[in-house]
């Protein structure tokens, strides 16, 4: 495909670190670029070491990568680096050409005005993009719209349905637990909503309770259509 790359949007816990490890082993570019948020640099590393990998990491105080303890000129190398880092010592990442780079939790640059798009648009230049993130839509449409401008695709609007239908089938892919839970046995158990309500100890109490829950229902209803008022939805939620 041109441009090469997509968006793995599987829900957390499908294995998209198992699948874009096993993209870059069986493909032909032996670097990879990725920017990952710092939490989960580690867990990248240890899952790319034991695949075989070389991994490469920002020195702590310069700007400059560290040659793996592991090192070997065949082997396929992955560069990680979180975006803070990214953003900061900008030379670490737009000094060459990357064969490929995978952006995790791609949501992050869902706000085009945002520092992590403008890394992603001006600073690192990649023959491969691949975006991953379990919620490639946050508030609006307009998030996997950024998405796909980062990837290389103009000209797509949230107007046009069948337009955005076709492209989402060909560059995303996107599995949830519910829909595998009868093809793949060690999935983890599905999640169980369980309700405790609790008595009030007193009549007195629970018509006190009800009366100050009647009143911010009704103001509720009130601020759905005012300008603004999510915020007071909100502090009047957490109250009941």
């Amino acid at each position: 495909l041109d441009p090469s790359g997509g968006l793995l949007c599987d829900e957390m816990g499908l294995g998209k670190t198992i699948q874009v490890l096993g993209l870059i082993n069986e493909t032909k570019p032996n670097a990879t670029l990725l920017v990952a948020p710092l939490c989960t640099l580690n867990q990248w590393q240890q899952t790319a070491e034991r695949c075989g990998f070389c991994v490469w990491r920002c020195h702590p105080s310069t700007s400059e990568w560290e040659l793996p303890k592991n090192f070997r000129p065949g082997a396929k190398h992955l560069y990680v680096v979180n975006y803070e880092r990214a953003i900061a010592r900008e030379t670490l990442v737009n000094q060459r050409v990357w064969p490929r780079v995978v952006f995790d939790e791609a949501h992050r640059m869902a706000d085009p005005k945002g520092q992590c798009f403008s890394l992603a648009k001006q600073e690192i230049r990649a023959k491969s993009r691949w975006f991953l993130t379990a919620t490639p839509i946050v508030n609006a449409l307009k998030d996997v719209l950024s998405l796909f401008h980062l990837l290389g695709i103009e000209g797509v609007a949230a107007t046009l349905p069948e337009q955005l239908h076709a492209l989402i089938l060909e560059r995303v892919l996107c599995r949830r637990m519910a829909d595998l839970r009868s093809s793949l046995s060690d999935l983890p158990d599905e999640a169980r909503e369980v309700n405790h309500i609790l008595d009030f100890e007193t009549a007195d109490e629970a018509e006190f309770y009800r009366g100050i829950q009647g009143i911010l229902q009704r103001r509720f209803r009130m601020l759905q259509h005012e300008e603004g008022g999510q915020a007071e939805m909100f502090r009047l939620i957490m109250r009941l």
